[in-house]
């Protein structure tokens, strides 16, 4: 069952008329009929997770915004989208930008909120001309005024941690792209102190479904702990690249193998990143693990946004750590301490490592850096720049090896 993209191919941008023709738009309706707080139910009860890598219960989110003493409420829909090589929120807003915007006005609806930001990377001309074109054929059929929503389209920085919860809010407000400290959260104070629900516009386009079919027939499709479906990225590594809808559950090899046709270059599957490099590389024998969050977590790693690559036989595990980390140490705002210390250490580290210029006692350190790092930082990125390095060294320690005895690896 595709819950988020239609079974016919839309190749360009679809429309208002073509929207409400397979059924858009119902599910806000049907929202505007219910009870207050029942949407709000509806999406706890169906499982609904963030699609934004972290999987935070929406519900939680909805139910802590609507219930705040707070009236002014606002709503952020986040298509920053810096993991590099990801592309399936791209996807979404630029040819179903009504799927987007009809959840954000039944979120908003939900918790009370009267202001919606679309919060887009600047660089996405596509996206932004789409969501544009959309919110303009919403403004002339009447919708926005009969709801009193203010839609707003807003400008992204290119970089990584701009797409950090608090980060959008600091954007939001004028100012650079530096975490907050946490608590409070954007629930609690969000967009000038006031409750703010930050959504990835996946998790949005969600939203409609549930509405429109229930939470039960949601939660029909996927598995009991990650109901529904999630987008994947598979980029032009692939014999087959593209982005997939896959119900929750589906094993990677499916995805991997049959629909992406594994690599294009013939080369055999050494390493997977299953959701861009905030994710721990998994071995080739996992291929057989079901996409779900629970498997994935107990297999050492994360879905994170779907963005799944390849590291393919006869490739230096070394080399792949050492990209990763060099993203995150440039990537960092630098405002915490502990995290400038440990992603520049990881880049030393590891290209001392791969020159084959380091000594075996050098490579423990690696650990030892995560481990003082762990807990602390204003937000996430600190741990996402362990998980690929450590996970190298734990499942390629032969790589590793290689290189501090000075022998070729792969």
């Amino acid at each position: 069952m595709n819950i988020l993209l239609p079974s016919e191919k839309i190749s360009g941008t679809e429309t208002l008329a073509d929207y409400r023709a397979r059924g858009g738009y119902r599910g806000l309706e049907k929202a505007l009929r219910m009870e207050p707080g029942a949407m709000v139910e509806a999406v706890a009860q169906a499982g609904l997770q963030g699609r934004g890598g972290a999987g935070f219960p929406a519900g939680r989110k909805w139910r802590l915004v609507r219930e705040s003493p707070v009236e002014t409420r606002y709503l952020v829909a986040n298509g920053g989208e810096d993991e590099p090589g990801s592309f399936k929120d791209r996807y979404l807003m630029e040819h179903h930008p009504h799927l987007i915007l009809e959840g954000a006005l039944i979120a908003a609806g939900s918790i009370g909120a009267r202001h919606i930001f679309l919060y887009v990377n600047r660089t996405f001309d596509r996206s932004r001309g789409s969501l544009a074109g959309a919110i303009a054929a919403l403004e002339e059929d009447g919708l926005l005024a009969r709801l009193q929503v203010n839609l707003e389209l807003f400008d992204a920085p290119e970089c990584y941690v701009a797409g950090e919860d608090t980060a959008v809010l600091e954007v939001l407000e004028g100012r650079p792209p530096i975490p907050r400290k946490k608590p409070p959260y954007p629930v609690e104070s969000g967009y000038r102190q006031s409750p703010t629900v930050v959504h990835n516009v996946e998790t949005l386009a969600n939203v409609p479904f549930i509405a429109r079919e229930g939470a039960d027939s949601y939660r029909r499709v996927g598995t009991a702990g990650s109901p529904g479906t999630l987008l994947f990225y598979l980029n032009e590594e692939f014999t087959h690249p593209g982005v997939y809808e896959l119900p929750f559950g589906t094993r990677l090899r499916h995805l991997v193998e049959q629909l992406g046709g594994g690599l294009k270059s013939g080369r055999r599957i050494r390493a997977i990143l299953p959701g861009g490099p905030s994710t721990a590389f998994l071995p080739a024998d996992k291929l057989d693990l079901p996409l779900d969050h629970k498997s994935f977590l107990e297999a050492g790693s994360l879905l994170g946004c779907g963005n799944v690559r390849l590291i393919p036989e006869g490739d230096c595990m070394v080399k792949a750590a050492l990209d990763a980390a060099k993203f995150f140490a440039r990537e960092s705002c630098g405002k915490c301490p502990q995290c400038r210390m440990e992603t520049n250490a990881f880049v030393i580290i590891l290209d001392k490592i791969l020159a084959g210029n380091a000594a075996a006692a050098l490579l423990p350190q690696l650990e030892a850096i995560a481990a003082f790092s762990r807990g602390k930082g204003d937000c996430g990125l600190i741990h996402m720049a362990a998980a690929p390095v450590l996970s190298a060294v734990k499942h390629f320690s032969d790589d590793f090896a290689a290189h501090l005895e000075g022998r070729a690896c792969g």
